[in-house]
């Protein structure tokens, strides 16, 4: 799980983002982490806040509206193939609060699902965020179906397995 005070490292923090401001890119930088004061609330919410027909802006810049019968399966506007290879390289992931929002752009992008402690969720990979949270591209199974936004990663971890044999876990979502 990502630890407050916790520095990033050199590649995440010269990463570009595509989803701060729909596609506009916003480049983060060490001086912006270093200085930007990192939230210790919850981002956590009510379904109340939910907004149905927002289009999250997922990994490469892509549109995701709705919901799906798979996971990450509404990214239909991908390149052919795309989106089933999301599915086959995602992580299992727990949610660790209830009312966890999944945003569709980071870090305060309109809120298209909330997760809870009993959701199934899968994670595609993670981003540095402006904010200086670390912020992951989710598929969460809700009431009406899979959803994929950004969740904060202080809110979910890789789901840990016992494996005969000695088998691990990855410990981490790869870098977008």
């Amino acid at each position: 799980m990502f630890a407050f005070g916790v520095s990033l490292s050199a590649a995440a923090i010269t990463a570009t983002t595509l989803v701060s401001g729909g596609a506009t890119a916003e480049a983060v930088t060490q001086s912006t982490v270093a200085t930007s004061t990192i939230s210790t609330a919850p981002d956590v919410g009510s379904p109340a806040e939910v907004v149905p027909g927002a289009s999250a802006i997922g990994p490469g810049g892509v549109a995701v509206t709705g919901v799906s019968r798979t996971p990450f399966g509404a990214e239909k506007s991908r390149a052919a193939g795309k989106d089933l290879a999301m599915r086959l390289q995602s992580i299992e992931v727990d949610i660790l609060a209830d009312g966890a929002r999944l945003r569709a752009r980071v870090p305060n992008g309109p809120v298209v699902a909330v997760a809870y402690r009993s959701n199934t969720a899968w994670g595609g990979c993670q981003i540095p965020g402006s904010d200086g949270h670390v912020w992951g591209w989710l598929s969460v199974h809700t009431a009406q179906g899979w959803r994929s936004g950004w969740m904060r990663h202080d809110l979910w971890d890789i789901t840990a397995h016992t494996y005969p044999g000695g088998g691990s876990d990855p410990t981490q979502l790869p870098w977008c």
